[in-house]
């Protein structure tokens, strides 16, 4: 295969989330249908229905009455507050946990329906593999925070801080999915300098300027910020799933950037101060 080809095939995208798909490095041309795969299911479809039906599964866990009360610390709070005092404030912190949740999903779905731009249909095993992770993490997630069934609030600083950086979190990952979309709306090639074959450009702007991947920095910051407001089992096995999973992904796409952006031949270099998903370490 010529080296031009292999260069090509490197850059196409094999992410397994519309959060991955969205963090390649920006391609200033739509894909050809002939470049797009066609096998698979449609993308908007499969991934609205990832969180819609997250938002389902948690509200009925949440909400239906009957559930059993599972042993400590399955469900519950590891580190509540006093008795008596902001621990029982309910279902005032339910409801607001609730809506953080639920709102992180309606986020998620809108941004598929109006933000991502998808290049290629979603496989099998990703289309029936991603409901099993989401939906079951939802449901724990709303069983785990039942009042009526043990949970007690953790202290009120925690709750407080946690529900901040959550909210935090979310601002980032919207305004660096948005930002994305602007990058793909035109071409963003610097005057005189030669785009690598894959016609990619490097992400740039606040967001962008010690990461390349800044969204999945701020997936993170928001599921750090419910475990932080929740402390369940759930919300930790969650947030180490999500760290394991966008550091193999951050990884991956900032070696991407590093390798079609050398500074050779007239093409631009990559930024060397930039790290892949937390500033100044990794």
């Amino acid at each position: 295969m010529p080296k031009q080809s292999r260069r090509r095939k490197m850059a196409e995208p094999a992410i397994s989330s519309d959060e991955g798909r969205e963090s390649d490095p920006i391609n200033v041309n739509r894909p050809s249908a002939a470049a797009q795969t066609t096998k698979g299911f449609n993308a908007v479809v499969v991934n609205s229905g990832f969180y819609i039906g997250t938002i389902v599964s948690f509200l009925l866990a949440s909400l239906v009455p009957g559930l059993p009360k599972l042993p400590f610390p399955v469900i519950g709070c590891m580190v509540t507050a006093n008795s008596g005092s902001f621990g029982r404030w309910q279902p005032g912190g339910q409801v607001i946990l609730m809506v953080l949740y639920v709102g992180h999903f309606i986020r998620r779905t809108a941004e598929v329906l109006f933000v991502h731009r998808y290049k290629r249909k979603m496989p099998l095993g990703e289309t029936l593999g991603a409901p099993v992770y989401y939906w079951t993490f939802g449901f724990w997630a709303g069983w785990a925070l039942r009042p009526d069934l043990g949970y007690i609030n953790t202290h009120v600083a925690l709750f407080v801080a946690g529900a901040i950086i959550f909210i935090a979190g979310e601002v980032g990952n919207c305004a660096a999915h948005i930002q994305l979309r602007r990058l793909r709306g035109g071409d963003r090639k610097r005057e005189g300098q030669q785009a690598p074959p894959s016609g990619h450009v490097i992400p740039r702007g606040v967001l962008f300027s010690l990461v390349s991947c800044p969204h999945y920095t701020s997936e993170i910051i928001s599921w750090v910020g419910f475990f932080l407001a929740t402390w369940t089992l759930n919300g930790a096995l969650f947030l180490l799933a999500t760290v394991i999973t966008l550091i193999f992904y951050s990884t991956k796409h900032h070696r991407r950037y590093k390798e079609e952006f050398d500074g050779r031949d007239g093409r631009e270099l990559y930024p060397t101060c930039r790290k892949a998903l937390i500033p100044f370490i990794f």
